[in-house]
């Protein structure tokens, strides 16, 4: 609450700042938290039902939905905010700071932790986005053990900064050290459960001097030849990975993970229920190998600051859009596409109950 109070008065002086009245936003009035109000409690009890001991989903899951629906609601507390100009007074009710369902609190984290990368963090280089996207077997796995998702981002992390060890190498450089920031997002455009990578790196490495200072060393951008021989050891590395068997003390699923997994496998790709999968779109650096996709298509110049920002609020973004679920005629929801698919679809269309599956799924532990 202290630091909810903090960010409400940060948020009133900008706004007094620029003569910009402050308008609460009433969560209560979007079609999410209509959903998951009026379904919320059937949804958990055929959970429970659907389990020999009755435990449903994982608490986090139940406690992300809660939290959600008190998120911004003034009953269930609020900051008061007073102009000391003329005394105005707003109400800025206290947030749930969760990561996986509300659209608010994702969205001031998205903006955040941008702004600080850019404005902190990040020095006056060239960057790129690689994305590296896995097979929907390896998928799985990685959702329901942290260390082997954890392990699968550090391989592909590792290929790209040993290429460009070696790039560097080329100019001379035999100390460098490359840097990136990434992300993992669990999700895909239609609310599929789709863990992925955004890996945010520089086109450069980082050196020292005789007199001990850092440098930039610019690095000339990758061909599409250097980013298909990179997915393949990446693919290769990742199989080798995963095919190591689990610890003898790994615990056997049990209904929580059972549940998960439905969930999950439920929603891995839409797309493939309804029209089938179209062929990748070839582009410049970018590679498909058996499942695995990279993509480096995408980057910012040194001067582009505004440019990098909006390339990390891509990689930290929410995992779905509020203002883009409708309710049809039959109660069912809507979500719309951001782009049609190759068949011209334009939303994907679920029952309440299934909707807040789909949700369920993308919520991370």
């Amino acid at each position: 609450p202290s630091a909810s109070a903090m960010a409400a008065v940060r948020l009133a002086r900008a706004r007094a700042a620029t003569h910009s009245p402050y308008r609460r936003r009433r969560p209560e009035h979007t079609v999410l938290y209509q959903v998951i109000a009026e379904h919320l409690e059937t949804f958990l009890a055929q959970a429970s039902s659907h389990t020999e001991t009755g435990a449903g989903y994982p608490k986090f899951i139940e406690k992300e939905f809660r939290a959600y629906l008190r998120c911004g609601i003034l009953a269930y507390g609020f900051a008061r905010v007073v102009c000391p100009a003329c005394q105005a007074e707003d109400l800025v009710g206290f947030s749930c700071k969760k990561r996986g369902v509300c659209p608010s609190c994702q969205g001031r984290r998205m903006a955040d932790t941008a702004a600080h990368l850019v404005d902190h963090v990040l020095p006056r280089a060239r960057y790129r986005q690689w994305t590296l996207s896995l097979p929907k077997r390896i998928r799985f796995p990685m959702a329901r053990d942290p260390k082997l998702l954890r392990d699968v981002r550090a391989i592909g992390l590792r290929k790209i900064f040993a290429y460009q060890k070696r790039k560097a190498r080329e100019l001379g450089v035999f100390d460098s050290r490359p840097a990136s920031v990434s992300f993992t997002q669990r999700f895909g455009s239609a609310l599929n459960f789709h863990p992925h990578f955004h890996h945010v790196v520089g086109d450069c490495v980082f050196a020292e001097n005789e007199d001990g200072l850092g440098r930039v060393v610019d690095l000339a951008e990758p061909s599409t030849a250097e980013v298909e021989k990179l997915v393949v050891q990446i693919a290769r590395a990742v199989e080798k990975r995963v095919a190591k068997p689990p610890p003898p003390d790994v615990e056997l699923e049990d209904d929580e993970d059972a549940l998960m997994a439905q969930a999950r496998s439920e929603s891995v790709q839409p797309r493939l229920l309804a029209s089938g999968s179209p062929e990748p779109k070839r582009r410049p650096r970018c590679a498909f190998v058996e499942g695995y996709s990279l993509d480096a298509n995408v980057s910012v110049e040194a001067d582009d600051r505004a440019g990098l920002e909006r390339l990390l609020r891509y990689g930290a973004r929410p995992a779905f859009a509020h203002t883009r679920l409708e309710l049809t005629a039959t109660g069912k929801v809507a979500y719309r596409l951001k782009r049609p698919w190759h068949t011209g679809q334009t939303h994907v269309v679920l029952e309440p109950l299934a909707f807040l599956k789909r949700l369920a799924a993308l919520i991370p532990p």
